[in-house]
């Protein structure tokens, strides 16, 4: 119902503001020694004076470079010149030194020690009774305090450092102590009087002309407005800060600028430039080695990876983001990466873990007095007490957060809140209630310039409307959340983070399906049943859609050569990296594999990065056009005829659809939840995942296994039929039916449901009656179509890539295992991981797939003479693929071991050979990013392998995986597998298949369905699970078949050959007869 409970608005407030001080704090010009009043002291040598005096300048000039070790270097620097000093009495300058060397250590991370400094420092300015140095060290201490939560002491400081400014008319002095007020203020909750402070202090630092102050203080003021929901504003101050800090050749203010000027594009919903502006700040904050700059960055990354719907990435920034603070001992810091660790594991599904994060982050708030982060993080546990069902605990603590905020101040979170609270009482079935507390955020959620808790409170006001009967003004409200979810989603770029995103608003669409089907129901002649299949259509593959778009248009034409080669570099690099962690995990080495993951997050980051610029820099790229998803009319004149249907579904939370449609009628089904529809399906792929051979089970436990999996087999089987299909009965005939499945239907074998026609006491299967292709979406078939009706038919039927060899031991190695290289880590960690996934039993010996080259065989005596390629064993290799020849071919047929990453899709691939024929180790994993690359404009790809139709399913974009990524490439149409089915049984169903393809003409639909249906009635093969498995997406039409071929295939050859060598031979004994009776009667 609230979709975007998942979307939380990102915290970090104070890392902002604690960059503020440290940036011009660290980078104020020291109080020269030699200015410094002198002490009744005098040094003992002028050596000596020399020698404090030129460290002195050696730490600044170190200081100036900005640089992580110039600034380390410049702390030791600075530490000698002040045991200098001291050693000669003169303590304010000893002072100075130490607080100098105190500033820099705030840069780098390490509060214990700075403070340690500083309140030396201290102590020798008030022994030196220098009150100007006394008034900086307090200010710099207060800072210091500020930063590591002590915000009570922060704001003692610094009005004590305000009142010396103030005492001798140190006007420098008197800016630092009121930016210092200012912080502890906004860190206090008080944006007024943080204003005020700050404000005063930018006019003075402006008076002074001192550029540091006033880079200062703008970063600052950014942060305040942002705050204010005021983010126009909060970006002049944040590019004024910018572009004095480039004028200045100030680096970490400019780093600080921009880290601040992504809290304004995060708050307001750009992903994209968000990312975009911390990537450019992050080189400028690792130079200088500003690790709390660090620490909220990659913590901001992670927020907008997890708003933009991506988990698992964000996840691993914000424990690197959570790691560094806890380096620094930065409570604040740690605290708000509890929070977004809450909401992850909340999204997750974790709520007690959730909950613990929270709670922990809610008390260090308390401890800190930082009642805005407090009531913020209370928002949170609101929703994880919501999703544990323990609704008055929730209301508690929304309440608790509404008091705890400032009105005027936080009015996105109060919008939150506000949202929450009637939510609470939507479950209650209160819905006059929670209507009540909707309208009240949304105002509120538009002043805050959030757009996603307009969005958010809209849904909800559409939702509440709904139920309450109002359909007409839900429609209105929903409308308008879709509107904004859609101009939020074209301001990014990465189609990852597109894909991502949509998940979280994919339940807009269902509401809005939702509705005007019921407003059908009432008002049937408006057409609106028509509106509502455009909507769901619009919710379906929509990143796919743009990325088939993509791949025709060769976007990295004219792009600078050196981002083309970054992105091969980072390319190889994942692929050993993510080699590297198989081996890993496949030796239980969890730590150093977990380790190791993030490493791959990270490049896996930098990789979308580059893509993304590619993206930005091609021309290609910006002359494309949105493409638009196709209405009802289009999908009826497109794809459809009088033998094809098309069978979409749509699971919504309360209510599912199914939409029947034919070239001249759309027929709406009511279905149950997404819910019991997903239970059931995954009930039903489960017996078919287990009904694989276990390895190292005694036989008779498989048997007995496997019979109990099949007396469950047809009341699973039954169950979802029934739930899917049963209102359908009478509406199918015996038509092509194209089915666009939802959620977990994308792991079913719709073929091996039970036709709702079935005659008798006996199910029928829907394959009986019924060609059977599955699709992503209407639109993104007709991409497809329309591009396989307009390119040139490769002038070769099928090349066949089978039977690698993966052992060095293998007999088709030339040389003795002794000659031959050892074995690389490469494929020693390809043979672990498929191990893992049950493939290979002890990790050493990948099993051969002898049925494979059997099934090439038998595929190339099929095939058209003289128009099929055989590479099987050292043949089927990498090398190979990634050349040009395969684009000859209309049929692409792989028969190998298949490798699925159903977290990082990319990290997926196919298994090819390991070794060459002398037994050198070569790379033989073909991942997802070289599919991707690959150039294949073949009709059909067959992917004989195991669970090659699988992959990462995201909400709304289905799976991602092989099968996307060979439509990518070039390819029409591919046939894959939902799981790990039998070798023998697979080389069976495909040696059918082309019998069909090239001996019948058939398409590769109706052979499939020829081949399925053939085994189904063996009493050997006759359970699903040995020929269900292999299904086919995208092309299905005529002309995939190899008819433009002679059928004079191999064995045809062979029979006429036989039948011409018998003709021969005939007529020879014909004719030796003949002579032989002449010669007779001559005689």
């Amino acid at each position: 119902m609230n979709y975007c409970h998942r979307r939380f608005k990102a915290h970090w407030l104070n890392a902002a503001l604690c960059f503020v001080l440290l940036a011009l704090v660290v980078q104020l010009e020291p109080v020269s020694p030699r200015g410094a009043a002198q002490t009744s002291e005098q040094p003992s040598t002028t050596n000596e004076i020399n020698g404090a005096d030129e460290a002195f300048v050696e730490a600044n000039r170190l200081r100036r470079e900005q640089t992580k070790d110039s600034n380390l270097r410049a702390v030791s620097t600075f530490k000698e010149a002040a045991e200098l000093y001291r050693s000669q009495k003169q303590y304010e300058k000893a002072a100075s030194s130490l607080r100098n060397a105190g500033e820099l250590l705030e840069v780098l991370g390490d509060a214990h020690t700075a403070i340690l400094l500083y309140n030396e420092s201290l102590e020798l300015a008030q022994q030196a009774g220098s009150r100007g140095e006394e008034g900086r060290v307090r200010a710099a201490l207060g800072f210091m305090q500020f930063i590591v939560g002590n915000t009570d002491e922060a704001y003692k400081q610094g009005v004590k450092s305000l009142e010396i400014g103030e005492s001798i008319g140190d006007r420098p002095l008197i800016a630092l102590g009121l930016n210092t007020i200012g912080e502890a203020y906004y860190n206090l909750g008080n944006l007024t009087k943080a204003l005020e402070y700050q404000n005063k202090s930018l006019n003075l630092a402006r008076d002074l002309g001192d550029r540091k102050q006033e880079i200062r203080c703008l970063v600052a003021l950014g942060h305040y407005y942002a705050n204010l929901a005021e983010p126009k504003r909060s970006l002049e101050f944040f590019d004024l800060a910018v572009a004095l800090s480039r004028q200045t050749q100030d680096i970490r203010g400019e780093g600080l600028a921009l880290v601040g000027k992504s809290f304004v594009t995060m708050k307001t919903r750009e992903p994209q430039e968000t990312l975009d502006i911390l990537n450019e700040a992050r080189p400028r904050v690792e130079r200088v080695g500003d690790r709390t700059s660090l620490a909220t960055l990659v913590g901001r990354m992670g927020i907008v990876y997890f708003d933009m719907g991506d988990r698992e990435r964000a996840l691993d920034f914000v424990k690197q983001g959570k790691r560094l603070f806890e380096e620094g001992s930065e409570k604040w810091g740690v605290a708000e990466g509890l929070i977004v660790l809450g909401r992850i594991h909340h999204a997750f599904g974790e709520d007690q873990v959730a909950l613990n994060h929270l709670k922990e982050a809610v008390e260090v708030f308390k401890s800190l007095s930082m009642p805005r982060l407090e009531a913020q993080t209370l928002v949170d546990v609101g929703r994880v007490y919501t999703s544990l069902g323990e609704n008055v605990k929730a209301l508690e603590a929304y309440q608790q957060s509404l008091k705890l905020l400032k009105r005027g101040q936080d009015q996105q979170y109060e919008a939150y809140s506000l949202n929450y609270i009637g939510n609470s009482f939507e479950k209650k079935t209160d819905y006059k209630t929670a209507l009540e507390y909707y309208e009240r955020a949304l105002p509120l959620s538009r002043v805050s310039a959030d757009q996603v808790v307009v969005i958010l409170t809209l849904h909800n006001i559409a939702h509440v409307e709904r139920l309450l009967g109002h359909l007409d003004s839900a429609r209105q409200q929903i409308e308008e959340s879709i509107a904004l979810s859609e101009s939020l989603r074209t301001k990014v770029t990465s189609q990852d983070l597109r894909a991502t995103y949509f998940a979280t608003v994919h339940q807009n669409y269902e509401l809005y399906t939702d509705i005007l089907l019921s407003l059908h129901a009432e008002r049937p002649s408006e057409g609106l049943d028509a509106i509502a299949f455009a909507a769901s259509e619009k919710a379906r593959a929509r990143s796919f859609l743009e990325t088939l778009q993509e791949s025709r248009a060769n976007i990295r034409e004219g792009v600078d050569p050196a981002l083309i080669e970054k992105e091969r570099d980072l390319e190889a690099e994942l692929n050993l990296k993510a080699e590297r962690q198989l081996k890993l995990l496949a030796s239980h080495e969890k730590d150093e594999a977990e380790k190791l993951g993030s490493e791959i997050a990270a490049l896996t980051n930098e990789y979308s990065v580059v893509r993304d610029k590619i993206k930005s820099a091609s021309p290609r790229y910006a002359a494309l056009t949105s493409p638009q998803p196709l209405n009802l009319e289009q999908v009826q004149q497109q794809l459809l005829n009088d033998e094809t249907d098309l069978l979409a579904y749509t699971l919504g939370d309360d209510r599912s659809y199914a939409w029947l449609v034919t070239r001249t009628t759309l027929s709406t089904f009511a279905l149950p939840s997404r819910k019991e529809i997903e239970d059931s399906a995954r009930r039903l792929y489960k017996i078919f995942v287990e009904h694989q051979v276990v390895p190292g089970e005694s036989s008779s436990d498989t048997i007995a296994r496997q019979s109990k999996l099949k007396n469950e087999l047809p009341l699973e089987t039954a169950l979802l039929s029934k739930l899917l299909l049963a209102p359908l009965a009478g509406k199918l005939g015996n038509k092509r039916l194209l089915i666009i499945p939802d959620g977990a239907l994308q792991y079913i074998p719709f073929r091996a449901l039970h036709d709702p026609d079935s005659d008798g006491q006996v199910a029928q299967f829907l394959l009986n009656k019924h060609e059977i292709v599955l699709e992503p979406s209407a639109s993104s078939l007709a991409v497809l179509l329309k591009e396989a009706r307009e390119r040139k038919a490769a002038a070769n039927s099928v090349a066949v890539i089978a039977d690698p060899v993966f052992e060095v031991g293998d007999p088709r190695v030339k040389r003795a295992l002794k000659q031959s290289t050892p074995e690389s880590a490469e494929s020693m960690q390809v043979k672990q991981a498929l191990r893992d996934i049950g493939i290979s039993a002890d990790g050493v010996q990948v099993p051969r797939l002898f049925s494979s080259g059997e099934e090439a065989d038998a595929i190339m005596k099929l095939a058209p003479w003289g128009t099929g390629l055989k590479a099987v064993g050292f043949e089927a290799n990498r090398q190979r693929v990634l050349g040009q020849e395969l684009s000859g071919y209309r049929v692409v047929h792989f028969a190998t071991h298949g490798l699925i990453n159903d977290q990082h899709p990319e990290l997926s691939g196919i298994v090819l050979s390991l070794f060459d024929s002398e037994g050198r180790s070569q790379d033989g994993f073909l991942r997802l990013h070289d599919i991707y690359n690959l150039r294949l404009p073949a009709d059909l790809v067959v992917l004989s392998a195991c669970s090659t139709g699988l992959g990462k399913d995201v909400r709304g974009e289905g799976m991602i995986g092989l099968t996307r990524g060979f439509m990518y490439a070039g390819a029409s149409g591919v046939i894959a597998s939902l799981w790990k089915v039998d070798d023998v049984a697979t080389a069976e169903l495909m040696k059918r298949f082309y019998v069909c393809l090239f001996g019948k003409g058939l398409t590769p639909a109706a052979a499939l369905r020829e081949a399925q249906l053939g085994m189904s009635r063996e009493p050997r093969w006759q359970s699903p699970y040995y020929w269900a498995g292999f299904v086919i997406q995208g092309r299905y039409d005529s002309e995939v078949s190899g008819s433009q071929f002679s059928y004079l295939t191999v064995q045809r050859f062979s029979i006429i050959v036989s039948i011409f060598v018998g003709l021969v031979t005939l007529a020879v004994l014909i004719f030796r007869v003949l002579k032989g009776h002449r010669r007779h009667q001559v005689i």
